[in-house]
């Protein structure tokens, strides 16, 4: 995050995640929808309160990464497209 933060502005959230480890049966589709709101709430939050019609870098790892995919397949989907 640090070298983001030297450059840019760093929206972080923090959203319920998912945990493997902790053991099986935890990984319900009721769980997997909890992470997903939370990703979108907080992309939701972004656009609100941040934007400002700057360009955004979406940036996930492993769990995050998937879970971002479908929050802007959401969004492309709910958007007209904009030409340059």
């Amino acid at each position: 995050m640090t070298l983001f933060s030297q450059v840019r502005r760093v929206y972080a959230p923090i959203y319920p995640q998912l945990t493997i480890a902790v053991g099986p049966g935890a990984i319900s589709a009721a769980n997997v929808q909890t992470a997903y709101e939370g990703v979108m709430a907080a992309f939701a939050d972004y656009l609100a309160t941040y934007d400002q019609g700057r360009g955004v870098v979406l940036i996930g790892h492993s769990q995050g990464a998937m879970l971002l995919d479908e929050v802007m397949a959401c969004e492309r989907s709910a958007r007209p497209r904009r030409r340059p």
